[in-house]
């Protein structure tokens, strides 16, 4: 039954704007943004910054579908709202962050998580839809697997990602043009969509228009190796660490971190930092192994003695033989420090909520 519920939502998401039609041609995609406009984020809400927008692009927070809350009830009683705010659009993207569970906060009743992307277009009746990090309680599953998944979608989906755009099967509409074909395009690569090349501004080479807003996914973040910066994610401890804050949704550590490189125990892992999502769905807990973040001198590689003696107010949390963990307590939240053999091996953020308890069984689901 549970399969099956989660293969209609894929699917019904994809389709939701779509008529049948014969002669349907199928392809990859990666869930990049096609058109040149700017995200309005809507969380769990219905209500948008420019609901007039076209191309219109927005992200939806759907990461409290719990039963003992009836966060499932109020998701689906807003689904209808969500529909009719795109249906009438040209050109349309959306990406959205799924998540349910038995009971709301409790990320060890999680039944099931995907983050999803998808879009449509009615100038040459195309759409797709993109997948990633799917799990079927906190284990990677295939998709493509489920009761009642679409067997022509089958060859583009796998063990916890896939993704396809099909020309051919959205209906077209002779009135979703720009200006005549001249002026500015929505598109950033229209060629990409309607596989010709020469369409007015946007469309054709590789480059296509790459001006104007945001809503690419940018780079993924299983680039880079632990301890690097190579992935371009670092920066200071301030009520987290770098771009990712303790209390910040999962959409919004995604929309700042881009795509995890794996989901697993409650944490979404980067390429250099792990953030574990608690009560309401909250990030609580951040750590990193890179050198590329930083609380004032301390940082991966520093001594023991350098960090004591930057840091202001810092006590021992626990230690065994060589091994240390520091703390520093400030208002809402807490820095961590570990250190090994005598220098830094670790940092992470906590809210100040979590018990020793809680954060020692963190650090060690983190891998830490």
């Amino acid at each position: 039954m549970r399969g099956t519920i989660l293969a209609g939502v894929v699917v019904s998401l994809a389709m939701a704007f779509a008529a049948p039609a014969f002669g349907t041609t199928l392809k990859p995609w990666d869930g990049s943004n096609p058109f040149v406009c700017t995200m309005q984020y809507a969380g769990q809400a219905t209500t948008f910054p420019n609901p007039k927008a076209d191309p219109f692009c927005v992200e939806y927070d759907k990461t409290h579908q719990d039963v003992s809350q009836l966060g499932l009830v109020n998701f689906l009683t807003k689904e209808p709202a969500r529909v009719a705010a795109a249906v009438n659009k040209c050109w349309y993207y959306q990406q959205d962050h799924w998540t349910g569970q038995f009971i709301a906060g409790d990320g060890s009743t999680e039944t099931y998580h995907f983050d999803g992307h998808y879009f449509f277009d009615k100038r040459w009746g195309a759409g797709g839809v993109q997948v990633e990090n799917f799990t079927i309680n906190h284990q990677t599953a295939d998709l493509s697997q489920l009761p009642g998944f679409p067997a022509a979608w089958k060859p583009y989906f796998g063990p916890g990602r896939g993704g396809l755009m099909f020309l051919g099967q959205v209906r077209a509409d002779p009135s979703c043009q720009y200006h005549g074909g001249t002026g500015p395009s929505p598109y950033r690569n229209e060629g990409a969509i309607s596989g010709q090349t020469g369409h007015g501004p946007g469309g054709g080479g590789a480059g296509g228009h790459a001006g104007g807003g945001s809503g690419g996914q940018g780079p993924k973040g299983a680039g880079g190796k632990p301890g690097t910066s190579a992935c371009g994610l670092g920066g200071g401890a301030r009520h987290g660490l770098g771009k990712a804050h303790l209390g910040q949704t999962r959409a919004r550590v995604l929309t700042a971190l881009a795509a995890p490189a794996r989901r697993a125990r409650g944490f979404l892992h980067f390429c250099n930092l792990a953030v574990h999502f608690g009560r309401g769905g909250r990030a609580d807990f951040i750590d990193t192994v890179s050198k590329s973040f930083h609380a004032g001198k301390a940082r991966v590689g520093a001594s023991m003695r350098r960090v004591r003696a930057a840091l202001h107010g810092e006590r021992v949390l626990a230690h065994h033989g060589s091994d240390y963990a520091l703390t520093v307590n400030h208002r809402g939240w807490r820095l961590l420090v570990g250190v090994r053999r005598g220098r830094v091996n670790w940092l992470a953020a906590a809210s100040s909520r979590l018990s020793i308890r809680q954060l020692g069984a963190l650090l060690i689901a983190s891998g830490r």
